[in-house]
């Protein structure tokens, strides 16, 4: 797997501490060498019960460029852009 930077440690890490996440699955083809210029990290997020968007808010703004919380055109997820360029999607919040 290539670097994933700081930005996205620190997110992980932020995410890992919220109250009834249990796991935090990172995967897409950055994740398995596959990846080009264009590509993104998938993050699921699973748990006790769903993490709320306030929540998520909290973990995700402090380290984007740009977000969009609760995005349901697909299903419920968040994407943002990381502040270092990296676009990342918040996938699956099942819980």
């Amino acid at each position: 797997m290539e670097n994933r930077g700081t930005n996205l440690d620190e997110f992980l890490s932020r995410f890992c501490g919220i109250d009834g996440v249990e796991a935090v699955l990172l995967a897409g083809s950055r994740t398995t060498g596959s990846s080009d210029k264009g590509s993104d990290y998938d993050i699921y997020v699973y748990g006790s019960r769903a993490v709320d968007a306030g929540s998520r808010r909290q973990a995700i703004e402090p380290l984007a460029s740009y977000a969009e919380i609760d995005n349901r055109y697909w299903e419920t997820e968040d994407d943002w852009i990381m502040k270092d360029g990296d676009r990342q999607p918040l996938l699956g919040n099942r819980g």
